[in-house]
């Protein structure tokens, strides 16, 4: 997911349709924001709640393991 939303970001540009990314990509989740301050990890991390409720048990976990320190 965090792949297709850098492409749609960057579409037009030279890093758009990238078939990977580094895995320090990760921890740039946390800190990109939309317009109304939701980090790109939240959107994530909620998309994948609503398709598969269990994550709901699990998801803060994965907020903290991604929090800058």
């Amino acid at each position: 997911m965090a792949l297709a939303i850098g492409n749609i970001i960057n579409d037009g540009s030279n890093k758009g349709q990238a078939d990977g990314f580094e895995i320090n990509v990760f921890m740039k989740l946390n800190s990109t924001k939309d317009n109304e301050g939701q980090t790109m990890l939240a959107f994530i991390c909620n998309k994948i709640k609503e398709k598969d409720p269990a994550f709901a048990d699990n998801w803060k976990d994965v907020m903290d393991a991604f929090r800058t320190k």
